[in-house]
């Protein structure tokens, strides 16, 4: 039973303490994290073991419908399973059916077997709550609108009916310029910066290596959205898997250090899960800041925007790239050779494909050791290596250690905070498409 009572706090702390490390700065999975503990052993006390266990394997495959039917025999012969209860709870939770999730939640929470089950319980049921009123009052909201269409269809066919409170909602706040401070979470280079969510307080990276806004379905529903029926289905990739991974469009409105977009469209994956040292964020990328020039200063930790027609920047030396897509490519000198970069602000360090790290004649060591490194489209294995030399404009490093990665759709290597993060204040001109480094 003592087992029984660790496996579950495991399975409760994995799924309700997202913990992330962008190593190399894009996201990964964003089911909850799925257990990996061998559970035959730990699930002969009781009911039928191999129904809890055919449930689960189905439930790692994303298999919701047959690990729901199994966990749902397991149930009858041995209602009182936390184990089967809380899995149960996790596959009608996958498959966004949020008030039945509760209802397994709350039973775990009336057996009180376990005081730390009790609380992670508690925590989703405070969580999925809200959700599951939304999506009843969304439904509802939807019917009642319908009605008043019709009621309201004015008789005159070329006549059209206003629609103040729509055009009132489709506006954004664009200011001459704003700033916000940044911080960072122990144990990470990455940018964390705050704003708002639909008005629900949410701590983004910034993330100059992201096109666009990337939640993970969790990242979404932790900021008070959920992805409906009419979100538009997209794909994305990037480090972690060689294919494109499912996701959807969902517009919310996000407001970060006085800039404030609405109804603006977040690409949010269906396979998007953020592991490692410190919690994960959503990406804030490129389309949130279009049409701004971005000053990075690590003297203040501070972010600025400015119109990108404003001309007050501070004298600097400047570096020209070029944009592929979002892309902010940057050519680098790297032992010797140059190549082309991405310039990623959501990047930890240095991150080459193993054939990109070929062309920069970077050694793989046959004793090199080896890391994981998250990403947009999952987690992939990598080896540490060691660049003896890399210039970027003013900025000249020797010995620098960076990451050779086994899956990854990123078509150049990653250029990241190990290179610039410290002891500079950068400025992003997108119309003249220069970086301004200016040394602090």
């Amino acid at each position: 039973m003592k087992n029984r009572n660790k496996l579950l706090i495991l399975i409760l702390v994995l799924n309700f303490w997202p913990i992330c490390t962008r190593v190399q700065a894009t996201p990964v999975k964003n089911e909850p994290n799925q257990p990996t503990a061998d559970l035959t052993s730990q699930n002969k006390v009781n009911g039928n073991e191999i129904l809890f266990n055919n449930g689960v394997q189905a439930y790692n495959q994303k298999k919701y419908a047959d690990a729901l039917t199994d966990f749902e025999k397991e149930l009858k012969s041995s209602p009182n399973n936390s184990n089967a209860l809380y899995y149960e709870a996790l596959t009608l939770q996958a498959m966004s059916d949020y008030a039945n999730a509760l209802k397994y939640y709350q039973k775990i929470i009336e057996l009180n077997t376990d005081k730390n089950a009790v609380n992670y319980a508690k925590m989703a049921v405070k969580q999925l709550s809200g959700l599951s009123l939304k999506c009843q009052t969304t439904d509802q909201d939807n019917q009642t609108l319908k009605s008043k269409q019709v009621s309201k269809r004015p008789q005159n066919n070329s006549a059209k009916p206003e629609n103040k409170s729509a055009e009132k909602l489709s506006q954004d706040t664009l200011p001459d310029s704003a700033g916000i401070y940044y911080t960072k979470t122990p144990g990470s280079t990455l940018l964390l910066v705050e704003g708002t969510v639909n008005g629900t307080p949410t701590q983004f990276y910034f993330d100059t290596g992201a096109g666009n806004v990337f939640f993970s379905k969790q990242q979404l529903m932790n900021a008070g959205s959920i992805i409906t029926a009419g979100s538009k289905a997209t794909k994305t990739g990037g480090v972690g898997s060689t294919e494109l991974m499912n996701a959807y469009l969902v517009k919310v409105d996000i407001n970060v250090g006085g800039i404030k977009r609405s109804n603006f469209p977040v690409i949010v994956s269906d396979d998007y899960n953020i592991s490692g040292n410190s919690a994960g964020y959503p990406l804030l990328g490129r389309e949130f800041w279009r049409g701004y020039m971005v000053d990075i200063d690590s003297s203040s930790n501070m972010i600025r925007f400015y119109k990108e027609s404003a001309n007050n920047c501070p004298p600097g030396i400047d570096v020209p790239f070029r944009l592929y897509g979002t892309h902010i490519i940057v050519n680098v000198t790297v032992n010797g050779g140059t190549m082309p970069m991405i310039f990623d602000t959501g990047a930890s360090g240095l991150c080459f494909t193993e054939k990109q790290a070929m062309a920069a004649n970077i050694m793989i060591p046959a004793n090199a050791k080896t890391a994981q490194s998250s990403g947009v489209s999952g987690t992939t294995q990598a080896v540490l290596v060691n660049v003896p030399f890399l210039a970027l404009g003013p900025i000249q490093l020797t010995d620098i250690q960076a990451q050779v990665v086994f899956a990854s759709l990123q078509p150049y290597p990653l250029l990241g905070q190990s290179v610039f993060g410290n002891n500079w204040e950068y400025i992003i001109n997108y119309t003249k498409k220069t970086i301004r480094f200016i040394s602090r």
